[in-house]
C-alpha cells in the first residue's frame, strides 16, 4: 500500500473517529482512570458526571461525523467539526501541560495524536480543494 494511500483523508478522519470512541467509552465508563490518565487528577461527584457527560459528547461527535459508505472522504461539515475538534483539543491539553504541572503521562500523547490529526486533516482538504479547483479549470 502506497503511503500517500494510507494517509488518505478517509483513513485519517477513520483512526481519530475511532481513537475518540474508545475514549469516549472510556470516560463513560471509567471518568476517573481518563482523568488519572491525562491530567494526574483524580475526579468525584459532578467531576465524575462531567467526565460521562464527556464520554456521552465524545461518542455523540464520533456518530455525526463517521462517513457513510457512498462519501468517500466523509461530508465536509464532518471533515470540518472533527478537524477543529482536534485542533482545538491540541491548543488546550498543550496549554494545561505548560501552564499546570504536573501533568498525566498520557497528556502530551495525546497532544501529540490531536496536532497531528489536525494537520492531516488539512492537509488533505487542501489537496482535495485544489484537485476539485484544477478538475473545473
Amino acid at each position: 500500500m502506497k503511503p500517500a494511500s494510507v494517509l488518505s483523508v478517509r483513513n485519517v478522519l477513520l483512526f481519530s473517529l475511532v481513537a475518540e470512541g474508545a475514549t469516549a467509552v472510556a470516560a463513560m465508563l471509567a471518568p476517573g482512570l481518563v482523568a488519572q490518565l491525562l491530567f494526574g487528577l483524580d475526579v468525584s461527584g459532578a467531576g465524575v458526571a462531567f467526565g460521562r457527560l464527556l464520554g456521552v459528547t465524545l461518542l455523540t461527535l464520533v456518530i455525526a461525523c463517521w462517513p457513510d459508505v457512498a462519501t468517500a472522504g466523509g461530508t465536509r461539515p464532518g471533515l470540518r467539526a472533527i478537524l477543529a475538534y482536534n485542533a482545538l483539543a491540541a491548543a488546550y491539553l498543550a496549554y494545561l501541560g505548560v501552564a499546570h504541572h504536573p501533568m498525566g503521562f498520557l497528556l502530551w500523547p495525546a497532544v501529540a495524536e490531536h496536532a497531528l490529526v489536525a494537520l492531516l486533516l488539512a492537509a488533505g482538504m487542501q489537496r482535495a480543494r485544489r484537485a476539485a479547483a484544477g478538475a473545473r479549470s
